[in-house]
Order: C-alpha cells, then structure tokens, then sequence
C-alpha cells in the first residue's frame, strides 16, 4: 500500500509521518518512509537546488523539471522495488505536490503536468492520498517558527507571497473533494488527535486490502 502524505506549508506532515514509524513497530508491519524530493543520491542534490532561497528567479520549467527528475530517481530506486516487498510505503509528498504546486501555483497546464508525471511513474499513483489541512497563516507561522528553531533559512516556496500559498490550499482541497482516495485531517488539532485518526484510518485501509 503506497500512501502519499499532503500538505501546504507548515501542515504537520513530517510530524505525523515520524509519529507512525513506532506504530508500524508495534504492528509488526513491513514499511518505508520516504519523502519527494530527496530520497536518493541523486534526489538529495536537486533538493538543495529546488529549496535554495536564493533562486527566486528560477523558471518554472527549470523547477518543473527539477522534480520530474528527483521523480524518476525515487519511483526507479525506492517506490517500484518496494510495492510488493512492504506492506506499507509513506512518502512525504508525491506527484500530486507538483499538480498542486505547479498547477494551480504557477498556473501551468495541467494536462501537460498530469502527461508528464505519467511518463516519469509509469502511471503509478499512489493508492491514498492523507492531506493535512490547516489555513494558509497558520500553516506559514509554524513554518518560520520550526526554521527560527532549526536555524535554517526560509526555503523558496516559504518566501512565496501569499496569494500562492492560498492557490496550493485551494488545490489540495479540489483534489480531495474530486478524488475518492484522499482522507483529509484537520490540522487545527493536536499532534496526538490528528496521529490517532490517521493510524485508525491505516488500520481500516489495511483491513480492506
């Protein structure tokens, strides 16, 4: 089962994807964690690139491209050798981030988009979308707070004004309304409420399979 995890910025979903490693232990379940971009050798270097800050000025092709080749790395080395080899694979962020980011953020064509990740996973898709919604202030004041605390600078989507950031919520909820494999979690909640609802909602997906 291969679950994607979505959010805008500052959602919650590293959190709850770190939380769900010790529930896969006690469950005694077979997982992955991986994230987009950056799981491979390769991954890692166009992650430095995509989240620099200092490229503003980076083309939107040049930024689409960037992840369709962090893509191919990941689907080639982690997601298709894995399908049948764990019961679970959770990635922070899939192609539907580039739907969601490129599409509705930058304005570009979707069906191009939808054509060309469909190259790049050989149709793949994941087979449940978890999205964590929370407003867009919300989502940006965590987001600063966590770099204050790490002492890491705004990454390049951060620095984004925010009229984007209010196109990629809009986008996540068009998909979750138009698609019967989203489940969607309030990011208002606890860390604790949101983690319970999410193992209860794997713990039902894995019973159906």
């Amino acid at each position: 089962m291969y679950i994607a995890f979505e959010g805008i910025e500052g959602s919650g979903k590293s959190v709850q994807i770190d939380i769900l490693k010790n529930f896969f232990e006690k469950k005694g379940l077979k997982y992955i964690i991986t994230k987009e971009p950056g799981s491979t050798d390769i991954g890692t270097e166009i992650r430095k690139i995509l989240l620099n800050g200092s490229f503003t000025n980076m083309g939107h092709l040049t930024e689409i491209f960037l992840y369709l080749a962090d893509r191919a790395e990941h689907y080639d080395k982690i997601i298709k050798p894995n399908l049948n080899k764990v019961d679970v694979i959770i990635s922070d962020r899939s192609l539907y981030s580039t739907l969601v980011y490129q599409g509705f953020g930058r304005g570009i064509d979707m069906n191009l988009l939808i054509q060309l990740n469909g190259i790049v996973t050989e149709n793949i898709f994941p087979d449940y979308v978890f999205l964590i919604d929370l407003p867009v202030e919300i989502g940006l004041e965590r987001a600063l707070k966590r770099e204050e605390t790490s002492k890491n600078n705004q990454d390049r989507f951060e620095k984004e004004r925010i009229d984007f950031h209010y196109k990629i919520r809009e986008g996540y909820q068009f998909f979750y309304k138009n698609s019967k494999d989203w489940f969607i979690f309030d990011g208002k909640k606890s860390i604790e409420d949101i983690s319970s609802e999410i193992e209860k909602t794997i713990e039902k997906l894995l019973c159906q399979r």
